[in-house]
C-alpha cells in the first residue's frame, strides 16, 4: 500500500473513530434523559425466511458494504456490540460459529450525517412578551403596553450530526434477511462506560426487532 493510500486509510478510520464517540455520547444522555428519544426503524424482514430453523450465525464486517456504505466500525465498538448481540443472540437459541459456515450471517454499521434544518429567531425584547402569532406587546414600567405589530419570525440555519447504529442479518446467499437501526441526534460527551452502556441500550432496542424473540425459561 502507498504512503498515499496509507494516510487516506488512516484518517477515514480516525473520521469513524470520532463519529462513533459521538454517537454514543448522545445516547449515554439518553439514559438520563426523558426527554430524549432514539428512533428504532425496521427496514426489511424477509417473510420469506425461516428463522425457526436457522440456529447459527457469525459475524462478517464486510457483509453490510452496500446496504450502509458510508458507515463504519471501530475496534472498540466491535467488541461492545459484539459480545451484547452475542449473549441476545444467544437467548433466542442460536449458537455462534467463529469459522466455516453459518445460517445466518450479522454485520453492524455506525454512520454518522451532517444536516442542517431552520430554527426561529424570537425578537429580542426587554420586558417584552411574544404569542403564537408574532404579535409584540412592549411593557415597560410606568407605561403603557405598546403594540408592537405583527411580525414575522426570523430563522436562521442550525447543523447538526445524525447518528445512526444499524444492525442486519444476510442468508447463505449474502441477502437481507433483516435489517433495523437506531437514529439520535448527535450532542453532549461522555466517558468510556457511558459511551458502552448506552451503546448496549441501542442494540437491545434495535434486537427487540429481531423476527425471533428470547426463550422463555
Amino acid at each position: 500500500m502507498t504512503s498515499s493510500a496509507q494516510h487516506t486509510t488512516a484518517t477515514f478510520q480516525k473520521m469513524i473513530v470520532r463519529f462513533a464517540l459521538l454517537f454514543c455520547a448522545c445516547f449515554a444522555l439518553a439514559a438520563c434523559s426523558s426527554s430524549s428519544r432514539t428512533d428504532i426503524e425496521t427496514h426489511s424482514t424477509d417473510t420469506s425466511a425461516d428463522f425457526v430453523n436457522l440456529k447459527t450465525y457469525r459475524w462478517d464486517f464486510s457483509s453490510m458494504d452496500k446496504t450502509v456504505p458510508t458507515g463504519g466500525h471501530t475496534q472498540e465498538f466491535n467488541r461492545v456490540v459484539c459480545e451484547y448481540v452475542d449473549m441476545l443472540m444467544n437467548d433466542r437459541g442460536f449458537t455462534r460459529v467463529a469459522k466455516g459456515d453459518a445460517d445466518i450471517t450479522l454485520d453492524y454499521r455506525i454512520a454518522v450525517t451532517q444536516e442542517e434544518s431552520e430554527e426561529n429567531d424570537a425578537p429580542a425584547f426587554d420586558n417584552s412578551e411574544a404569542n403564537d402569532y408574532g404579535l409584540r406587546w412592549t411593557f415597560d414600567k410606568d407605561k403603557s403596553p405598546t403594540f408592537q405589530g405583527l411580525q414575522a419570525p426570523k430563522t436562521h440555519a442550525v447543523l447538526y450530526n445524525r447518528g445512526e447504529l444499524h444492525l442486519a442479518a444476510f442468508n447463505a446467499q449474502g441477502q437481507t434477511i433483516w435489517h433495523s437501526s437506531a437514529t439520535r441526534i448527535l450532542k453532549g460527551s461522555s466517558n468510556e462506560a457511558e459511551r458502552r452502556a448506552a451503546l448496549r441500550i441501542a442494540i437491545e432496542k434495535i434486537m427487540r426487532t429481531f423476527p425471533v424473540a428470547p426463550s422463555v425459561e
